[in-house]
């Protein structure tokens, strides 16, 4: 698994240690390698979830799943009440979108159905009126092989 790049940590690092601390090289790489074996416990921990809870073969992992994951870390889940707050926000606002677009797409389906009979009424009386005449073909005497 590719980690962290180095000059990311080193910023996360800086902003979480105090200013005259030196941050070597081997610090970086320890937190790198923590960081990792995070995340691994963590994704393995979700997938976990995200089987148990799937209803075909098809497994996704949800942000949900996610959180779940995270309580397994008691301390860490402890800090982190906002992502619950913006993830119930989240599906509360698509909720709304997909309402509202559900009931615009019956009104469109009423005003695409009315349009359709128009234009099939309209295309009816134009063909009625049309007339395709097919010309006569009358054998020309004027080549004739000599």
């Amino acid at each position: 698994m590719k980690g962290i790049p180095n000059g990311v940590l080193e910023d996360i690092l800086a902003k979480h240690v105090p200013e005259g601390a030196e941050i070597t090289n081997g610090a970086v790489d320890v937190v790198a390698a923590c960081t990792e074996e995070f995340v691994r416990v963590l994704l393995a921990r979700t997938n976990e979830i995200a089987r148990g809870q799937a209803k075909n073969d098809l497994v996704r992992m949800m942000p949900g799943h996610v959180l779940q994951a995270l309580e397994a870390f008691p301390g860490l889940h402890a800090k982190m009440p906002c992502l619950e707050d913006s993830q119930s926000k989240k599906a509360g606002a698509s909720k709304k979108r997909k309402s509202r677009a559900k009931a615009h797409n019956a009104d469109d389906d009423a005003d695409l159905k009315a349009e359709q009979a128009a234009l099939f009424k309209r295309a009816a009386a134009e063909s009625q009126h049309r007339h395709i005449v097919v010309p006569k073909i009358i054998p020309s005497t004027e080549y004739r092989d000599e």
